[in-house]
């Protein structure tokens, strides 16, 4: 099971989908060094929780994900 399905749109205007095995996953490949800094900005986020249908969010930026998430593990 994964804690975390994202899809969200790139600069190209494609549709871009990833999981994670856990929250802290996504927020460790944010927080890398490897991490493309203008994915910030990637809108029209769509975020399942826990493969559950009714933990499905929509946030307008990565970045908004991304506050959320930090939350969630504090």
């Amino acid at each position: 099971m994964k804690d975390l399905k994202i899809d969200y749109d790139n600069e190209n205007g494609e549709r871009v989908t990833k999981e994670y095995d856990t929250i802290m996953d996504f927020i460790d490949e944010i927080e890398s060094d490897s991490f493309d800094i203008p994915m910030m900005d990637y809108n029209i986020v769509n975020a399942k929780f826990f493969e559950n249908p009714l933990q499905t969010y929509h946030f307008a930026t990565i970045e908004h994900l991304y506050n959320h998430c930090k939350e969630i593990v504090k």
